[in-house]
């Protein structure tokens, strides 16, 4: 309680001259009187034990207790890039159409979902062919033409609403393959470029996911991951080849339970998310969705983090020829 003007404790004191005591005499020759400093100064000599007490400055921090460093972004992919034209129009879309909230799946579609029966939707952009020729497999063609453009499940391979462990207390995996038949036509294999990836509804379907919000992928042309990144990515892995069959994954768990009380968890920490990359059956690296971050740079993870419906994502630009795979009985990696 801070005292008003009026109270008597807040009120000035002048002290008349007679209340003061005099200075202490000090003789003008006399030596300083110099204090041992006290037993315990760091100053001191000497310790208890005998020791000089100092600072050892050339004693290194065990640096493996700390988080690694961010991982760099490119400003720009090394063998292509998109318009800017382009990107500044996908930018102002995902500015009018904010994510979809997670919806509640019927016992039908969860069961779809369950057998890897998903379908694939064709978007404008995609010049070429896609058929189905069983339940699960797609298989694609596209043309020397074709643009950037992005393949969505119609169903969502990880529900916000049915698949969190934070309600389910169960982990959550999610994957689906891709074996490349071809990368461009007539020796033009730098003209084109597959991705694959997921991502949150809705997005621009001429963008490669990775580029906008709510999007993550692995790009065949360069090798980088992208989240949200619209530049150049980040260092990853190397590029696709023809004849190889690559994956994508994502597993969501419950987050680590502190030491300091191993029984309730931290209030609104989310879940733990980490995205895989497999070729031909084996893992090919991986990264903690919620790594060190630039704080500058990279841009959030917002509609990845386990909290809305996640689609599968494959991108295309110009010749290439793939087959997808949804159910678990045709992926060459059989971790899950």
């Amino acid at each position: 309680m801070c005292e008003g003007p009026g109270d008597p404790m807040a009120r000035p004191v002048t002290l008349h001259n007679s209340m003061v005591p005099p200075p202490p005499y000090v003789q003008e020759d006399a030596p300083a009187r110099m204090y041992p400093p006290p037993s315990d100064s760091p100053h001191n000599g000497a310790g208890n034990t005998g020791q000089t007490a100092y600072h050892d400055w050339t004693s290194v921090p065990d640096t493996a207790l700390l988080p690694p460093p961010p991982a760099l972004r490119n400003e720009t992919s090394p063998t292509s890039n998109a318009e800017e034209d382009v990107a500044n129009r996908a930018h102002r879309f995902c500015d009018a159409n904010p994510l979809w909230h997670p919806r509640r799946l019927s016992e039908t579609e969860l069961q779809t979902i369950q057998r890897g029966a998903i379908t694939l939707i064709k978007p404008v952009e995609y010049v070429g062919d896609l058929q189905q020729p069983a339940a699960g497999i797609w298989k694609a063609r596209t043309c020397m033409r074709s643009q950037d453009s992005c393949l969505l499940s119609t169903l969502p391979l990880y529900s916000g609403l049915n698949d969190s462990p934070l309600r389910t207390e169960v982990r959550k995996i999610i994957y689906f393959e891709l074996r490349i038949l071809s990368l461009g036509r007539g020796g033009a294999a730098s003209e084109s470029s597959l991705a694959i990836g997921f991502c949150a509804q809705p997005q621009p379907t001429w963008r490669l996911p990775g580029w906008e919000r709510g999007s993550l992928g692995v790009h065949g042309d360069d090798g980088h991951r992208y989240v949200n990144d619209s530049f150049g990515g980040k260092d990853f892995t190397r590029p696709f080849e023809a004849g190889q069959v690559i994956g994508i994954g994502m597993v969501f768990s419950l987050p680590d339970k502190p030491d300091y009380n191993p029984i309730q968890q931290p209030q609104g920490e989310g879940m733990k998310v980490e995205v895989f990359f497999t070729r031909d059956g084996k893992r090919d690296g991986e990264w903690d969705l919620h790594e060190e971050l630039d704080a500058e740079l990279d841009e959030d993870i917002e509609g990845l983090d386990g909290t809305r419906d996640l689609y599968a994502a494959i991108g295309t630009y110009g010749a290439v020829e793939f087959e997808a795979y949804f159910d678990s009985k045709d992926w060459l990696w059989k971790g899950i």
